[in-house]
């Protein structure tokens, strides 16, 4: 299971009009300022969906190791 940590808001309704996501792959879940994603296939390794939305949410976001992607505003708070 790959994990995908995005600390901050997001507005994931957008990223899922415009995504198909395959629920069988993917998995997410959002609270207060935490988004998550889940998918048993890595970032890179055929899964386009989890790609495509990666890619997206990268344009606002920094990604680090291990598939942690914290926002730019908040990304020096997190260790």
């Amino acid at each position: 299971m790959f994990e995908y940590w995005i600390f901050d808001s997001v507005d994931y309704e957008k990223i899922e009009d415009n995504t198909t996501l395959n629920k069988e792959f993917i998995w997410y879940f959002q609270s207060k300022n935490v988004f998550v994603i889940q998918s048993f296939v890595p970032f890179g390794d055929g899964n386009l969906a989890l790609d495509e939305m990666l890619v997206k949410l990268a344009d606002h976001y920094e990604i680090h190791d291990k598939g942690i992607i914290k926002s730019h505003w908040q990304a020096s708070s997190f260790q």
